[in-house]
Parts: C-alpha cells; sequence; structure tokens
C-alpha cells in the first residue's frame, strides 16, 4: 500500500512541459506600413526597409499615391486611397489598389528595389 502512494506522489508532483509562446509575424509592422502612407514616407521606407515583405508591400503602394500626389485633380481621390491603405496596414491586411500598386511595383523596380 506504501508504493501505491509514492507512485500517486510522483505522478502529482511532475512538471508539465513548458510550452513556448508564439508570437504572431504578421502585426510585426503594421505599425511601420501604416507610416507608410504619411506623404513621402513611404518612398523613404522603399529604401530603409529591405527584410519585412509587408512593409515594401505597403511601401511600393504609398510610393504610387505619392506619384499621383502631383495630378492635381486626383488628390481627393489619392487622400481617400491613402486613408484606406493606412486603415488596411493597422490591420495587418495586404489591400491592393489596382494601377497604384502596379505604378509602385514599377517605380520599386526602376530604382533597384525587389
Amino acid at each position: 500500500m506504501a508504493a501505491k502512494k509514492k507512485k500517486i506522489v510522483k505522478k502529482a508532483t511532475k512538471k508539465k512541459p513548458e510550452t513556448k509562446k508564439v508570437e504572431k509575424k504578421c502585426c510585426e509592422g503594421t505599425g511601420m506600413a501604416a507610416l507608410c502612407y504619411l506623404w513621402i514616407v513611404g518612398p523613404i521606407m522603399l529604401f530603409i526597409e529591405k527584410k519585412d515583405e509587408f512593409v515594401r508591400f505597403h511601401a511600393k503602394q504609398a510610393t504610387g499615391l505619392f506619384l499621383l500626389s502631383f495630378i492635381p485633380l486626383l488628390n481627393l481621390i489619392v487622400l481617400v486611397l491613402n486613408i484606406i491603405g493606412l486603415i488596411m496596414a493597422l490591420q495587418g491586411k495586404k489591400f491592393t489598389i489596382p494601377l497604384v500598386n502596379e505604378l509602385g511595383v514599377w517605380v520599386a523596380k526602376l530604382l533597384g528595389q525587389k
């Protein structure tokens, strides 16, 4: 009977294996991606950020919007798209603006960026 009590005590005192906490990687660069939509910050981030693909995506798109902001008739549309892009970046989503994204990718390739 004493042997049974020892086994029960040993089972109760066993340590449970520690679980590692895994952080979400998609939300690491949301602040930097959102900053890209603040006027000239997008083209600057295109040069600064080399690793985070999420930030680079939004930097390319913001660069396209930055270039379109010099066309006077498109200023209001560009402002609305900047606000939408900023909100989507803060939510951790990739929202592609069809023509603007291609323009940003083209400028990035022209400048020798990925």
